[in-house]
């Protein structure tokens, strides 16, 4: 036993570091392989139709909520060079979050003079699945980036040194994504507490910090007040007299969310509504109304046990009670901007991606709990409460790994779809249209509304990705275009077409209003039983000339 604690003891930063990186590999290796999901397709169309504009769009608009210049810089420079490359944004994406784990690290380390309480941060922080699906998202995992910005500025702010610097960081922070304007209160709230100078001196050194969050809202809100616009956009804010009741809403809630996941959350509201013999409503009741309840609920205890456990003054000392305020408040202020969406506190649940910035505060908390518990608790309690923290940790890891699994699954057969119809058909008639039906229905569509495995339009994803080698006329991407899940349509501009169908009657309106030749259609049908695509434009091209 002394010869496994000798071992342990001389090799721990190297077990550490092990551990660390089995955390990292068994959550993510396969994130750089991970496929287009959504949103992204239609970020993509926007690159091809607008250029490097797109990087300010969002500028001088009543939408003013999403000028992110930064990821979207980012975003256009990685598709510029790259193309659709995948694996560049994963691995992109992946960098910053590897990079924000061991700034967490750092923060810990730094505040708590303790090694093993610091990696015990960046373990909770790589392993927990509450945030996972910001990472496992193609092109939206750039958003990491964000966070990045603001650990490093977390960083300095410890010592209270470079405001400048601080405040520029800042600045890069909420220009990569809007919802981390919670830091403009978190970042001055640290440097007063860590500060030893008097209030006015502590004031006057905050003013650079102070001029520059000024300086982005008149930014952000000039705009709306120069062109009378009554609305802020997709984030237009919420009546002052309800902001307050919505705070004390969403909170509880995010704090929930954040310590317990998205997914015990809902198979608990799921038991419950069971348990309460409440069936009749419906599987949807479950997630609509007992799951915020549950959360907010969750959170609520979570905030009275905090309150009771920093009184006792007696166990905590000053500077823990300080550093579990920080790491709570960190948490509250990354989900008060949440409170500005409309209807978002009466969403069911918060989307895990949104809850990527409140990880990072948790982390940060966890670690000073865990500090607590060796500085002030015998060895036998801290070492059961290690324990119970490495299962938490493995069962997460493993929950990372299926998640990831799972999407990679789906990308595979997303790509083997594409490929095998742009093999095929390498390149575009001058006018093409792509008939494609399906026998199964997906992700919550109407059963009578049969397409194929892909979360946005087919017609979208297969213009952009002929358009990597087909200078194709930018008018084809019209906003969201053929990116609707059931859309269908043609387009022409000029002398090229194109339009993407699962309807017959619909096509063949389509080729008699435009004059098309029946050999103007690729087909395909897509057994979903079998997961099989069948080439059957033969098939189709005859029944339309018999038709005619």
């Amino acid at each position: 036993m002394n010869y496994l604690k000798d071992y342990v003891l001389k090799y721990k930063k190297l077990i550490s570091v092990s551990c660390v990186l089995f955390v990292f590999l068994i959550s993510y290796y396969r994130v750089p392989f991970l496929f287009f999901q959504q949103d992204e397709i239609l970020g993509l169309g926007l690159f091809i139709q607008k250029g490097w504009s797109t990087i300010l769009s969002g500028l001088g608009n009543s939408n003013i909520t999403h000028f992110v210049p930064l990821t979207m810089g980012l975003s256009y420079f990685i598709y510029h060079f790259f193309g659709a490359n995948y694996f560049i944004y994963n691995s992109v994406g992946l960098l910053f979050h590897s990079l924000n784990g061991y700034l967490i690290y750092l923060i810990c380390e730094k505040t708590l003079k303790n090694k093993t309480s610091a990696i015990i941060g960046s373990l909770i922080f790589f392993s927990s699945s509450v945030a996972s699906e910001l990472v496992m998202w193609p092109v939206i995992n750039l958003n990491t980036v964000s966070l990045t910005f603001a650990l490093i500025a977390w960083l300095l702010a410890v010592d209270s040194k470079r405001i400048w610097l601080i405040s520029i960081l800042f600045l890069f922070s909420v220009f990569s994504v809007e919802y981390s304007i919670g830091i403009s209160l978190f970042l001055p709230l640290l440097i007063y507490l860590n500060s030893k100078e008097t209030i006015k001196q502590k004031i006057s050194y905050l003013k650079p910090f102070f001029g520059t969050v000024i300086i982005y809202f008149l930014l952000r809100f000039l705009p709306i007040i120069f062109k009378n616009v009554s609305s802020l956009g997709t984030v237009e804010g919420s009546s002052i007299n309800l902001c307050f009741v919505e705070i004390i809403l969403l909170v509880p809630r995010y704090l929930g969310q954040l310590f317990f996941g998205q997914k015990i959350l809902l198979s608990t509201s799921t038991f419950l509504q069971h348990l309460l013999g409440l069936e009749r409503y419906g599987t949807a009741f479950s997630e609509t109304n007992i799951y915020p309840i549950l959360s907010m609920s969750i959170g609520v205890i979570f905030i009275f046990i905090l309150a009771v456990f920093l009184n006792k003054k007696d166990i905590i000392e000053k500077n823990y009670r300080k550093n579990l305020v920080l790491g709570f408040l960190f948490i509250i202020f990354s989900a008060l901007p949440f409170v500005l969406v409309p209807g978002g506190v009466g969403l069911s649940n918060i989307s895990s991606r949104y809850m990527y910035f409140g990880l990072a505060g948790m982390a940060f908390f966890m670690s000073t709990v865990f500090d607590i518990l060796k500085s002030n608790y015998s060895k036998k309690i801290y070492r059961i409460s290690l324990l119970a923290l490495f299962v938490l940790i493995g069962l997460s890891s493993i929950q990372n790994y299926n998640k990831a699994d799972g999407l990679y699954r789906m990308g595979v057969q997303r790509q083997k779809i594409l490929n095998q119809i742009i093999t095929t058909y390498p390149n575009l008639f001058d006018k093409t249209i792509f008939f494609v039906q399906s026998d199964s229905s997906y992700y919550g569509l109407p059963e009578e509304i049969k397409t194929l495995p892909f979360q946005s339009g087919l017609g979208q994803t297969l213009l952009v990705f002929y358009s990597q080698k087909d200078k194709l006329p930018k008018e084809f991407y019209p906003g969201e275009y053929l990116w609707e899940i059931d859309s269908q349509g043609y387009y022409e501009s000029g002398n090229r077409g194109f339009g993407f169908y699962r309807d017959f009657g619909l096509l063949k309106e389509t080729l008699d209003k435009f004059d098309l030749e029946s050999n103007s259609v690729v087909a395909y049908y897509w057994n979903g039983k079998l997961n099989e695509l069948s080439d059957v434009t033969y098939e189709i091209r005859l029944k339309l000339e018999n038709e005619q």
